[in-house]
């Protein structure tokens, strides 16, 4: 984000917010940024009793999107809280990605490569599970109500983003993210698995 506002973009949008709290702890240290919280309509009201419940102060820079990915179109729901997509904005998708159908995340990286230059996207994913791996967790999630739908290739993922036009990609594995943020962590903290973060970015 803080690159982003380097370039200008003044939004940022968090697809499946959860218990998000950045638009809250930017009040103060980003106050021109507007932030929209983007979440299936029952998440987002148990969300919104909890920042109740705890007193927390309102946030005026913050705007509640509710949307069912996988019946509603994210566009409509944005149009409908006034976003304007002839402006560039940062849309963080994290926690998300390996529990929507295909065709809802194409939907949602659509809309993304539609937006202008300077518009980024962070999400993160994972690759196919190999000779069973994993069975335990789909199984553990499933059990939940929160069954695991999609999984990529990076190569795959790759070529898909940059045939919508997004141009501008870097894909870190667990390696790569453990060199990135835990090298020389004294806990021994360290990524494993097949997940992935990817940042995505429009450059006109």
């Amino acid at each position: 984000m803080i690159e982003a506002l380097g370039r200008g973009v003044r939004r940022y949008v968090v697809l499946g917010a959860g218990l998000d709290t950045f638009a809250y702890r930017a009040i103060t240290r980003f106050p021109d940024v507007t932030v929209y919280e983007v979440d299936h309509p029952a998440t987002q009201a148990w969300k919104r009793q909890q920042v109740n419940d705890a007193r927390l102060p309102a946030a005026p820079n913050l705007v509640y999107v509710p949307v069912d990915f996988e019946r509603e179109a994210l566009t409509d729901r944005l149009a409908d809280v006034g976003f304007s997509f002839a402006q560039p904005a940062v849309f963080a998708w994290l926690g998300v990605v390996p529990y929507l159908t295909m065709p809802a995340i194409e939907a949602a990286l659509s809309l993304i490569a539609a937006m202008p230059s300077g518009t980024e996207v962070i999400f993160d994913y994972a690759e196919p599970a190999k000779d069973g791996a994993d069975s335990a967790l789909a199984a553990r999630v499933a059990e939940i109500g929160e069954p695991l739908h999609s999984f990529f290739t990076p190569q795959v993922l790759a070529q898909k983003l940059k045939d919508m036009g997004i141009s501008h990609i870097e894909d870190w594995d667990a390696a790569a993210l453990n060199a990135r943020y835990f090298e020389g962590c004294k806990d021994g903290l360290q990524l494993s698995g097949r997940a992935h973060v990817m940042r995505a970015r429009i450059q006109g």
